[in-house]
């Protein structure tokens, strides 16, 4: 009955008039019937009103104004009867009819608003709904068009039905908070359609009266793209995870790329790439295996990651070697010469993993470094995460593994390089050494036998031959002339003094020949080697020659000294300055001359302030 007094439309009018006879029937006889039971009269005939009320519900306005007067007829007919007569032209029975209207016009009014209301509800495109505790009453077409179902599907089945299980709990519980109480309830739940599909609705609920009042809005479009912006969002941060990720491996690289530029020592870059690889990796360990000719491994740099926990004490250091055998990582890079990993060290065999299992390092990857397309060795990183490594791991390791094999490399031509260069010195020096003695032993020599002879035949000629002993004076005299210059060049090309005597005494000779004052401070406390003494010599010499020649100096103070293993000289003078190495000076073949021994040679020489030379030779301590 609820059904058909909110339904949005009336029944046909035929079924309206047969109810209408229907009802008329039977409210008489259930008037006259009452009549005779109770023997009283003019007290039941208002029971004509029901009918009118329903008829007026129901149907439109004819038929109800029709049931209204046969009421109204029927009740001044009978609500008297058998006692009284119908009198159809008394007044008081006219006025029936005007009140049997009066309640027909007011049912059918509030019915017809009823039917509007009803017809709103099948207008939203929202899901209305009205339902008890155990079943489904009415549902609008909206209701039937989002979930697919037909109206005999939806109508007198459980509402919960409707509700995905994994949901029922909880829209139970809001249904169970809800009932005797006035204040509505909002939450969002799945409900499944009859394809099976899914849907979100956000439902709004209020109780009254035993009846939930459901609206439910479908919400799947927005939770989709939620959910689509969820993953856009993830995405974005995983790219710009990955972005500062790529840039501080580059950054790191880059750091220790300039480092190999600069040309700074392997054990400088070894140091670095194992320190980069554990802030960039963020591993607890890095490190830098060389292979060696008996299969053992060199550790020639290693980082642990401190405040952490202390690694054990006897964890491989920097210059240790330790055994490759079994799965250790070393072994298994050394053995297939590829990039490899351990997951985990739980049951590894291998000499090293007991240690390895000690310092809680769970998984690591190795990555070989070639240098020339020989295995030099390896680089190994090792986390104590309970997760695998990524499994970008091996080629981010790999970037810096070739960076160490360029640093190797560049190393072993930088030193092929000095060797190369020391020996043309030597070789170089050994020339000018032979060349000296020769001159000294053979052609000075000769000179000189050539002179006495020469002062021989002068000392025997008969004083009558005056003109000709002045010849032979002549001859003489130019002969020492050469001897002499003889002498000088023999003396240039490689100082007999300083294989005689050293360096200090060559230089004092140096000193005493210069044409400008020199004050020497010699601090020379331990042997020198041959080509060491060679390139102090020759700076020397050549910084003399250039303060003769250019920078009308007044003074030159000229300061040698061993420290350590280094043997350092210092030249300053009080000159114009202005001396530059790379204008096609001398100076550059002592640069030459000192960096072939590993030394250094540094110019300065700012305008009207003097020129001073800082040079410092590595000693071989041969």
């Amino acid at each position: 009955m609820l059904y058909l007094l909110i339904r949005p439309t009336a029944p046909s009018l035929r079924v309206g008039i047969a109810v209408a006879g229907t009802l008329i029937v039977i409210e008489t006889l259930v008037v006259c019937l009452l009549k005779l039971v109770t023997g009283m009269t003019g007290h039941f005939g208002t029971l004509y009103l029901l009918g009118v009320v329903v008829v007026s519900t129901l149907w439109g306005f004819g038929l109800s104004v029709t049931m209204s007067v046969v009421s109204a007829i029927a009740f001044a007919y009978f609500r008297n009867w058998p006692a009284d007569h119908f009198a159809p032209f008394e007044p008081q029975n006219w006025l029936v009819i005007p009140a049997f209207l009066v309640v027909a016009l007011v049912a059918n009014g509030l019915a017809r608003l009823a039917r509007m209301g009803g017809r709103s509800i099948n207008l939203s495109s929202d899901l209305m709904c009205i339902t008890g505790p155990d079943r489904v009453i009415r549902v609008n077409p909206a209701f039937t068009q989002i979930l697919g179902y037909s109206l005999d599907d939806l109508v007198s089945r459980p509402f919960l039905d409707l509700i995905v299980p994994d949901d029922r709990g909880r829209v139970r519980a809001v249904f169970e908070q809800l009932h005797g109480s006035a204040t509505p309830a909002r939450f969002e739940s799945r409900v499944l359609c009859s394809d099976g599909s899914q849907r979100w609705i956000a439902w709004s609920v209020v109780w009254d009266r035993g009846l939930f009042y459901v609206v439910g809005h479908d919400v799947t479009e927005h939770r989709r793209e939620q959910e689509e912006l969820r993953q856009a969002e993830a995405a974005a941060t995983a790219s710009r995870d990955k972005l500062g990720v790529l840039a501080e491996q580059q950054a790191a690289l880059r750091r220790v790329a300039t480092l190999v530029a600069r040309g700074a020592s392997p054990s400088e870059v070894f140091s670095a790439v194992v320190d980069e690889l554990a802030r960039v990796l963020h591993v607890v360990n890095a490190g830098l295996l060389r292979y060696e000719p008996d299969g053992a491994g060199l550790v020639v740099a290693v980082h642990y990651q401190p405040g952490i926990s202390k690694m054990p004490s006897k964890m491989p250091g920097s210059g240790e070697r330790i055994p490759l055998a079994g799965d250790d990582l070393g072994a298994k890079v050394l053995r297939t010469g590829r990039a490899a990993r351990i997951g985990n060290h739980d049951n590894a065999p291998g000499p090293e993993t007991a240690r390895i299992r000690e310092a809680g390092i769970r998984s690591a990857v190795g990555v070989p470094i070639r240098v020339d397309g020989r295995l030099w060795g390896a680089a190994i990183v090792g986390s104590r995460g309970p997760e695998p490594m990524p499994a970008d791991t091996e080629a981010r390791v790999g970037d810096f593994a070739d960076l160490v094999a360029t640093a190797i490399a560049n190393a072993a031509t930088r030193a092929e390089l000095i060797a190369s260069r020391a020996r043309i010195v030597a070789a170089a020096d050994d020339a000018r050494r032979r060349l000296e003695r020769d001159l000294h032993d053979g052609a000075q020599q000769r000179l000189i036998s050539l002179g006495l002879q020469l002062r021989m035949a002068e000392e025997s000629a008969p004083p009558e031959l005056d003109d000709f002993k002045q010849q032979l004076s002549r001859i003489l005299s130019g002969l020492t002339g050469v001897s002499a210059d003889l002498q000088e060049i023999s003396r240039g090309i490689h100082p007999a003094i300083l294989s005689k005597g050293g360096l200090g005494p060559a230089l004092k000779t140096l000193a005493r020949r210069s044409a400008v004052p020199v004050t020497l401070d010699l601090r020379i406390d331990r042997r020198i080697s041959d080509s060491a003494q060679v390139a102090a010599y020759y700076v020397v010499a050549e910084a003399l020659t250039n303060t003769a020649k250019h920078a009308r100096a007044s003074e030159v103070n000229v300061g040698v000294e061993t420290e350590g293993g280094t043997l350092r000289v210092l030249i300053r003078d009080d000159g114009v300055g202005g001396a530059n190495s790379h204008n096609g000076s001398g100076l550059i073949g002592l640069q030459d001359r000192v960096e072939a021994l590993g030394g250094h040679l540094h110019v300065t020489s700012p305008p009207q302030s003097g020129t001073s030379l800082h040079v410092t030779i590595p000693l071989d301590g041969d």
